[in-house]
């Protein structure tokens, strides 16, 4: 097995996923909203880490880069992985569990694969030298400018889900 190339976002993105109620809040996203959580997460990262503002333009640019591999890969081994989470009539629990257990970690390349994706999609500016705006407020505008290429509002839900994952950013 070859070993990946390092990728500082995908590093941020396990630490901050793993923190407490980030997993359900980005899930909450993904399956209420169709959020892609990958590009969510670059949001964050690219302001917290960067300070870096996305415009629409450039986060039309990340959508439409991983569009395709979201669609057809990324998507499509969820679902049979989710499937595969319930008792299939027939098929043995424990090779049904083994197989489960197969896709989850090609689900997890596949989403590594995204990042990198993502990552190269843009050149990366320096750290922006703007006083008016930490690392925060530049995730947060990120994240809502995301949210209106989607033609998301902000409703309770969203906005707490939101809040929880910069919280956690920046815990």
């Amino acid at each position: 097995m070859t070993v990946a190339p390092e990728n500082p976002f995908w590093d941020f993105s396990l630490a901050i996923y793993a923190r407490d109620g980030v997993a359900p809040a980005c899930l909450s996203l993904q399956d209420r909203l169709a959020v892609d959580v990958n590009v969510l997460l670059y949001c964050c990262w690219i302001g917290s880490q960067h300070g870096t503002i996305l415009d629409a333009d450039m986060v039309n640019r990340l959508v439409g880069r991983v569009s395709d591999w979201k669609m057809r890969v990324v998507e499509p081994l969820r679902s049979v992985r989710r499937a595969l989470k319930s008792n299939l009539e027939g098929v043995p629990n424990e090779g049904r569990e083994a197989l489960r257990s197969d896709v989850k970690r090609l689900e997890l390349q596949a989403e590594r694969l995204e990042q990198d994706m993502l990552v190269n999609a843009l050149e990366i500016p320096s750290k922006q030298a703007r006083d008016d705006l930490d690392g925060r407020s530049c995730a947060r505008h990120n994240i809502d400018c995301y949210l209106v290429g989607l033609g998301i509002e902000m409703d309770p839900i969203t906005g707490t889900d939101t809040n929880r994952i910069l919280d956690a950013v920046f815990s």
